[in-house]
């Protein structure tokens, strides 16, 4: 019994030991030096002169408020002219099925609104507890019971001016 049996298994180390020592012959018998192309100086590229970047149009881009509901300006559709034109609401009236709006117009009449109805180019599209969603020709906003707006007494930004509401 000098040799092992070939199904016992005890060739494969024997194997891989001869097959790691001869890859380790190769590599000492191999040459050593591995020549890399010389190597050149570079020379220095000039530098590109800065870009400066563009300077926005803040005028432009403050002419077109992004978060108005109709994207034009309040003085490209009439502005103050509109203002003047909104109507005050002086109450509202509803029950589960249905409401209606009581406002006072410009001229001081006063006119009761149904869902759906129109004003003077106002369209009244929502009544709730205690105000009133109008869609008109400055685009659709929210009125409050109480809620007086002119033009000469509250500025455009203040807590008196109409709310707009997205659909």
């Amino acid at each position: 019994m000098l040799f092992p049996r070939p199904a016992s298994g005890e060739y494969a180390p024997a194997l891989l030991s001869l097959a790691l020592l001869a890859g380790l012959a190769t590599q000492v018998f191999l040459p050593a030096a591995t020549e890399f192309p010389a190597v050149t100086p570079r020379v220095a590229r000039p530098t590109a002169s800065p870009v400066g970047a563009a300077i926005p149009d803040y005028a432009a881009v403050l002419a077109a408020p992004i978060f108005s509901p109709d994207r034009r300006p309040g003085d490209a559709v009439g502005g103050d002219a509109v203002e003047e034109q909104r109507p005050i609401l002086i109450g509202v009236a509803s029950d589960r099925r249905s409401g209606s709006a009581v406002i006072r117009g410009a001229d001081g009449a006063v006119h009761v609104l149904r869902p759906g109805s129109t004003w003077r180019g106002w369209k009244l599209v929502g009544v709730g507890a205690t105000s009133a969603a109008l869609e008109g020709p400055a685009g659709r906003f929210t009125v409050t019971v109480g809620d007086v707006r002119t033009s000469s007494s509250a500025p455009s930004g203040g807590p008196s001016a109409p709310q707009d509401t997205n659909p």
